[in-house]
């Protein structure tokens, strides 16, 4: 035995597989129905209890659609599966679970039935019929499904039946599936000519009369540690299959190494001692003594050791006439000392508790506030009216006035008005009524009267109210909207050039519909938003439209027609100071920009020049530095930008004649 004191707590860990009811053995017997089922209850030992496995209502199956739906996948109609009986919730690591035909038993099964393991051998015998197994004749039944879930609605009947798992020689499967997953299974092993091999866990292809399937060492899910062999040679109902399946087998009886760790906690107060095992301890730590035991796992006993100092602790508590305190009523000034433990039962806190009781008689005063439509008070508004509480205090707390305060909410005349929101055009004019059931109405801007015409030019709200003998007004609002459908009239391009196309476009701001356009035999369709037209004349285009409200509205513009831009030059010029013809230049029905206006002799050379944009005047004089040029052929060219922004190029000859 020894003893440690540990800084840190000191556990044991715990490696624990999962619990599984494995097939280690079937087979379908030498004739007749000889068959039997092996199974293995596979999981490891550990110092923390864990040796046995609850294997209630765990499912023993032959396929059942989930390795091939339909007929000739060897479903046997329904199941049998384990009882809900304490022998079962506990079965061993490491057992045997033989279940064999009864009703025509193995004859290699030599071993007595023992399905409750009377004899402690960790194999349990279990005929078909025992009443530790209970089966249903309904499901599944074929031809089922890949997808298959066992009803938790399944009723079942006593005892087992062994033409719920039969095997069939051309293929089958045996299924264990637990009764928490029941759409799934836990271990499956299918043979010969099943449609759907996936759906098991091992599969083997070979099938046949007088066949037995065995797993030959530890591996359960690998398909090539199980062997077919043939019934009676290779036969082994009861005990393992092989010396690895032996050892396998026998691991998992054999005790498990390691510790088992029991924790507990004390405390003592400063100068005291805790004898633990033995030994006097007198400072807070954590302390251990480990015990060996002949099962392999040691036990190890943990002290948490507590040395508590208690501390004191006073507690003033004061309250008007009466306090309680821990569930006790105190009517009169008085002190209470108490002790406080820890969890552990020792003491940790002496607390005194002064307990002061003030008296006071309190009285009771009554005041009214009035107000129309909502009274306000203390910063919380009521509209109906009631009475409120207000309590007023001594300097030590206790109630001292009971100030009961009636809040009285007045009447306010109802004024109703009609309309109360309405849409008119723009220049329209509209009345307004108002009425009150308990006062005269008037209108807020207007002289006395209960009906106004008004013609507002924008939106307006206009306030009606009325005054009743308690002197409360009541007021209502009616809201006058005023709708301009602000149609417009554009043209472009602008100004329009005669015999060009035109387009007017009509907008507004809001939804419309156009009535008509003026001159009406300007425009083929009347309703239309857009219109193209030949330009003519200048003059005053209308359109009319109408907002979705009925409101009416005219777009009007001025059309602006000048005559087609054009360019002309002349052939020839006289320039002899007569008044005609003494100038050569371009002539324009537009405003033209000139771009380069030059004049060459017939050698090429230069002679008049107009610079970008500068101003022509009155053109070419005949004359070059001033001298006068020769009659005969000059040639020019010329590039100007008309009003639209499109540049023109000319070029030709001229004749000056003397």
């Amino acid at each position: 035995m020894r003893l440690l004191l540990l800084s840190l707590c000191c556990l044991f860990v715990v490696n624990q597989a999962r619990a599984q009811l494995i097939i280690n053995e079937f087979s379908q017997g030498n004739s007749g129905s000889r068959e039997y089922i092996e199974l293995v209850v596979a999981g490891t030992r550990n110092c923390s209890g864990d040796s046995c496995m609850d294997i209630r209502g765990w499912i023993i199956d032959d396929n059942n659609g989930w390795c091939g739906a339909g007929g000739g996948q060897g479903i046997a109609i329904g199941h049998m599966r384990f009882t809900n009986d304490p022998n079962w919730s506990c079965v061993p690591y490491g057992s045997i679970i033989l279940l064999y035909n009864s009703g025509d038993k193995n004859l290699q099964i030599i071993q007595t039935d023992d399905p409750t393991d009377a004899n402690n051998d960790h194999v349990y015998i279990v005929p078909s019929t025992s009443t530790l197994l209970e089966h249903t004749n309904t499901t599944p039944a074929s031809p089922s499904s890949l997808t298959y879930t066992y009803p938790a609605t399944t009723a079942y009947l006593a005892g087992g039946d062994w033409s719920t798992v039969g095997l069939a020689n051309t293929g089958d499967a045996v299924i264990v599936v637990s009764p928490a997953n029941p759409g799934t299974a836990v271990h499956a092993i299918a043979y010969g000519g099943v449609s759907n091999s996936a759906g098991a866990t091992i599969f083997k292809a070979t099938s046949g009369g007088s066949r037995n399937y065995f797993l030959t060492s530890a591996l359960y899910t690998s398909a090539a540690d199980y062997t077919v062999g043939n019934a009676p040679a290779d036969e082994t109902p009861g005990a393992p299959n092989s010396a690895a399946n032996a050892a396998w087998i026998s691991s998992m009886l054999a005790n498990p190494a390691g510790n088992v760790v029991n924790t507990s906690a004390a405390c003592i107060l400063q100068g005291n001692s805790y004898n633990f095992y033995g030994t006097p301890l007198t400072s807070s730590g954590t302390y251990a003594d480990t015990f060996s035991a002949a099962s392999g796992c040691d036990s190890i006993e943990v002290l948490h050791l507590s040395v508590v100092t208690p501390v004191t602790q006073i507690q003033s508590i004061s309250g008007c006439n009466a306090i309680v305190y821990n569930g006790t009523t105190y009517t009169a000034s008085t002190t209470l000392e108490d002790t406080l433990h820890t969890s552990l039962g020792c003491d940790s806190v002496y607390r005194h508790v002064f307990i002061q009781i003030n008296t006071a008689n309190p009285v009771t005063v009554r005041d009214t506030v009035s107000s129309c439509q909502s009274v306000t008070y203390k910063g919380t508004s009521y509209t109906t009216s009631q009475e409120v509480t207000d309590t007023l205090k001594t300097g030590t707390g206790c109630d001292s006035v009971y100030r009961k305060v009636w809040l009285d909410v007045l009447e306010t005349p109802v004024v109703t008005v009609d309309p109360s929101d309405v849409t008119i055009c723009r220049g329209a004019s509209i009345t307004l009524m108002a009425s009150s059931p308990s006062a005269t109405v008037s209108w807020n801007g207007f002289p006395n009267g209960n009906a106004i015409t008004v013609r507002p030019q924008q939106t307006t709200n206009y306030v009606a109210y009325a005054v009743n003998a308690l002197n409360c007004i009541g007021t209502a609002q009616a809201t006058v909207r005023v709708e301009d459908l602000g149609l417009t009239l554009s043209y472009s391009p602008a100004p329009a050039e005669r015999g060009s196309a035109v387009t007017l476009t009509s907008s507004a701001d809001m939804d419309y519909t156009v009535l008509r356009w003026l001159p009406e035999n300007r425009f083929s369709d009347p309703t239309a938003h857009t219109q193209i037209i030949t330009a003519e004349n200048s003059g005053w285009f209308y359109v009319i439209g109408q907002s979705e409200s009925g409101c009416i509205d005219t777009g009007m513009v001025y059309m602006e027609v000048v005559p087609k831009a054009r360019i002309f030059l002349p052939t020839a010029f006289s320039p002899n100071g007569d008044g005609l013809n003494d100038y050569f230049g371009p002539q324009f029905t537009r405003d033209y920009k000139i771009l380069d206006f030059s004049i060459f002799n017939r050698y090429g050379q230069r002679i008049y020049h107009v610079p970008y944009l500068s101003q022509i005047g009155k053109g070419w004089d005949g004359r070059m530095s001033g001298n006068l040029c020769d009659a005969g052929t000059y040639y020019y060219t010329f590039s100007a930008e008309d009003p639209t922004g499109k540049v023109e190029k000319l070029k030709g000859d001229l004749t000056l004649v003397r």
